[in-house]
């Protein structure tokens, strides 16, 4: 939405307010249809801060997630595994799905838990692997308590997105 961005991609000035006024439309449209729960709420809040509706940022808020982290390296590029999610269940079976597809195994994969956006532990996953899976009955995941972070937006202050992220580097 940022109109110096749009037309540094070869967008006139005239398509990026077509786009703005297109999403506002949409976005008044949405309000108008009523409630449409907490994860797209925040994300129409952030919607609100961007078209320049509202003045305070939904992204502000501290969330509760798990972060599962795991790094290879080959000769001198790192790759790097990031997965967010905010159910316990989820990030047990997103590991499982990870480690049946990872052939080695690299750094300790580690499993850390944010609570109302603060680091509260960290799991270190490497010694709990049996063959390409993890022995969950010898894991403690904790339960959350909080905010899930809204999908589609960042979580605050730790450049992670919920969901898988990979990278090389």
């Amino acid at each position: 939405m940022n109109p110096d961005v749009m037309e540094d991609y070869g967008e006139d000035e005239a398509t990026v307010r077509r786009r703005q006024i297109e999403a506002e439309e949409l976005y008044a449209r949405i309000r108008a249809a009523g409630a449409v729960g907490h994860a797209a709420e925040a994300g129409l809040d952030e919607l609100a801060v961007l078209l320049g509706a509202s003045g305070e940022s939904a992204a502000e808020a501290a969330y509760s997630f798990y972060v599962f982290e795991h790094e290879a390296w080959s000769g001198s590029v790192r790759y790097g595994t990031t997965i967010v999610a905010s159910d316990a269940d989820e990030i047990r079976w997103a590991c499982d799905e990870w480690f049946a597809l990872e052939t080695g195994l690299g750094s300790a994969p580690t499993l850390t838990t944010y609570v109302d956006g603060a680091e509260v532990g960290s799991i270190d996953l490497g010694r709990h692997l049996a063959d390409t899976a993890v022995s969950w009955d010898d894991v403690a995941v904790p339960e959350l308590a909080g905010l899930p972070p809204p999908v589609g937006l960042p979580v605050p202050g730790h450049g992670l997105y919920y969901g898988f992220t990979s990278a090389a580097e």
